[in-house]
């Protein structure tokens, strides 16, 4: 059994994850009985909904609706607290012309605190045309799979009077968000737009934003929804 993925647990009980070298903690309960078979009897589940299954400079991705391994590490989508995807593209220039040398797509999906909790973390090679495949793969099934949850829960925090820091360093509370020196209460915020690996918050009656959050920063790829969730309008560029 050295393919990674859930089977049926010889523990007793639903299904647990096989890293493609040991059993891991990671537990999906099942309404069927509790399985007696051996770890080499495993035979793997069939997942629920689409799943990636390759290699990524030589190291095997797999990821389904509920979790996502890549390199010897995986989290289930159900126990992640941020998720962070970006692209970083260089340029040349030759003359007065600029064009797009390299982009670099990455993922990430964990939990707090960031770098010292479980995460998965991958960049796909560098490509001078359109976005990778797989990254697109992961990216979607984060927004299908894993944000509509981070955003309900930031929401109901602030509903309930409580703050949230969303993208390391911007807060969000009752009366508005605050971030980069910038204090806007909701009745100034005029909604988001994505350019440039940033996330841009206009202000009512501006032309131009009036602060702006790294995409690369834990969950800052929520900001839009979350706004939108506590009733402000997504302005996408």
């Amino acid at each position: 059994m050295s393919q990674p993925g859930w089977y049926p647990d010889p523990y007793g009980g639903g299904q647990r994850w096989w890293d493609g070298a040991t059993w891991t903690p990671h537990v999906y309960p099942s309404q069927a009985p509790p399985s007696q078979a051996l770890p080499s009897q495993a035979v793997p589940s069939q997942a629920v909904g689409p799943v990636l299954n390759t290699m990524v400079d030589g190291k095997h991705l797999y990821a389904d609706p509920r979790t996502v391994f890549y390199d010897g590490r995986s989290i289930l989508l159900d126990q992640a607290e941020w998720v962070s995807y970006f692209t970083k593209t260089s340029y040349i220039q030759v003359g007065l012309v600029k064009s797009v040398n390299q982009r670099e797509f990455h993922f990430e999906v964990g939990r707090y605190p960031r770098m010292r909790a479980p995460m998965v973390a991958m960049a796909f090679g560098k490509s001078t045309g359109a976005e990778h495949g797989d990254w697109r793969f992961l990216v979607d099934l984060s927004r299908r799979c894993l944000e509509p949850r981070l955003v309900a829960d930031l929401a109901a925090k602030v509903r309930a009077g409580g703050m949230v820091e969303v993208g390391a360093g911007l807060a969000v509370h009752p009366g508005g968000i605050q971030g980069m020196s910038v204090s806007l209460a909701w009745d100034e915020v005029a909604g988001t737009s994505a350019k440039d690996g940033r996330i841009w918050i206009h202000k009512a009656g501006k032309h131009k934003p009036v602060l702006y959050v790294p995409e690369q920063n834990p969950n800052a790829v929520l900001i839009p929804a979350l706004f939108a969730a506590l009733g402000q309008r997504a302005i996408v560029a």
